[in-house]
């Protein structure tokens, strides 16, 4: 009994923590749309990221109970998923290697906003490794801290941004935001093959 309200409420966490990363994917987005933000645009690859992984990681723990059709539309899922996420990753790169040189006016106070929705998947994901019971704790533990660390150098840019040129400083930091995103896949591939 209280091992089905467990898992009960793990798969609660779970639905909190794809909820809360999503809202902060949409938040991100919309935000480095309208304001031009490299940073914004790379802390929503990771949350796209953290979605991914998410659901790979669910979908793992239920392989025994899915048919053949549900595999195929996770795996059609997954590759769209991914898709997006990688062509995201380059737009914020060539955004970012033209910030560096064209660098516009940041306003710090609107990335700050844009970006609390992502402190919010932080905390979530923060919780979710937390009451993991998993062997490989210490990989998901890597890759909560990583998907936190986006949110919080955003954080670090809009305050930067308000002592020191902030447009410079959006494209150095969102490039350094999607070189991460190459940590994070050694991380899901160590998780893999444990």
């Amino acid at each position: 009994m209280s091992r089905n309200r467990a898992s009960i409420g793990a798969r609660s966490l779970i639905r909190l923590d794809l909820t809360a990363h999503g809202a902060a994917l949409v938040s991100c987005t919309v935000g480095g749309v309208f304001l031009e933000s490299v940073v914004l645009m790379g802390a929503a690859s990771h949350h796209l990221a953290t979605i991914g992984i998410r659901l790979l990681t669910a979908e793992q723990r239920n392989e025994q109970h899915q048919t053949p059709r549900d595999n195929i539309m996770f795996s059609i899922a997954q590759v769209a998923l991914w898709t997006c996420c990688m062509s995201l990753a380059i737009y914020v790169a060539s955004r970012g290697a033209h910030g560096m040189f064209h660098a516009k006016h940041l306003n710090a106070i609107a990335v700050l906003g844009f970006a609390m929705p992502g402190v919010l998947g932080c905390l979530t994901s923060a919780a979710l490794v937390r009451r993991s019971v998993n062997p490989g704790r210490y990989i998901d533990k890597a890759d909560a801290l990583l998907s936190a660390v986006p949110s919080a150098l955003v954080l670090c840019v809009a305050g930067g941004a308000l002592l020191v040129d902030g447009g410079k400083l959006d494209a150095i930091v969102g490039l350094a935001i999607i070189l991460m995103l190459g940590v994070r896949t050694l991380v899901c591939l160590a998780r893999a093959l444990d």
